[in-house]
């Protein structure tokens, strides 16, 4: 939404290209103007497809959260020890899947908290100086965009911390009584497994991504924020 404000900018507002640049020749000529509005276009596009990396960050912790569901469904249904086998080698698999996409994203989510925090920062000055009603949307269209994406993932990473966790409510409500002395014991398995919730970390110098860390660092951008702006003022 934020790329798009920009790149429309001009057909309702006087400015000649989406993005403030200076070039050091002429814009006049026509075809010139036209190339140079594809290339702002090209790169404003560009910008936004960068979306695309948390959406598919987030398609991963929801694939896993929706595996866990459905596992838990068969968990509560299960009548014999092939069944409680199957599900606690699936278990086994979703843990193993979500701890190796951990592994893979981790480095992605660090540096993401602190690029979306900069340009949260760089995007809300302006809009405290400018008087510009043409510009002020742009910024502010580029701080809730930064915001948005790092909730996304947020959003997702604490859903799968959720449904984990109620993954154990569901195993200990399997029809378990009365069964071998084998099942019993599967079932006991899964149940310390998921004694532990599924938690997406960021690497050790953050907490795991959850809907509160993501509140958390919403308030630390703002405040940082506020702290400028008064020194700044100073």
């Amino acid at each position: 939404m934020a790329g798009v404000t920009v790149i429309c900018a001009p057909l309702f507002v006087p400015l000649e290209f989406p993005l403030d640049v200076w070039y050091p020749f002429s814009t006049e000529p026509l075809l010139l103007k036209f190339i140079l509005y594809i290339m702002q276009i090209f790169t404003i596009a560009h910008t936004i497809f960068c979306l695309d990396v948390d959406i598919m960050i987030a398609v991963f912790f929801f694939y896993s959260t929706a595996r866990l569901e459905m596992l838990a469904f068969e968990i509560e249904r299960a009548t014999d020890e092939d069944h409680v086998v199957s599900s606690i080698k699936k278990h086994q698999e979703i843990i193993e899947f979500v701890s190796k996409t951990q592994q893979t994203l981790q480095h992605i989510l660090f540096k993401t908290n602190f690029t979306m925090a900069f340009t949260v920062i760089s995007g809300g000055f302006p809009m405290l100086y400018l008087q510009s009603s043409v510009l002020i949307p742009q910024f502010i269209s580029m701080a809730v965009g930064a915001l948005q994406r790092l909730f996304i993932t947020a959003w997702a990473a604490d859903d799968l911390r959720e449904v984990s966790t109620r993954l154990a409510s569901s195993i200990y409500g399997a029809p378990w009584i009365g069964k071998t002395q084998k099942i019993k014991s599967d079932i006991f398995v899964m149940l310390q497994r998921s004694q532990k919730p599924l938690l997406i970390s960021m690497s050790s110098l953050l907490p795991a991504l959850t809907l509160e860390y993501y509140a958390n660092f919403v308030t630390t951008v703002l405040s940082y924020f506020m702290t400028m702006r008064v020194v700044i003022a100073s």
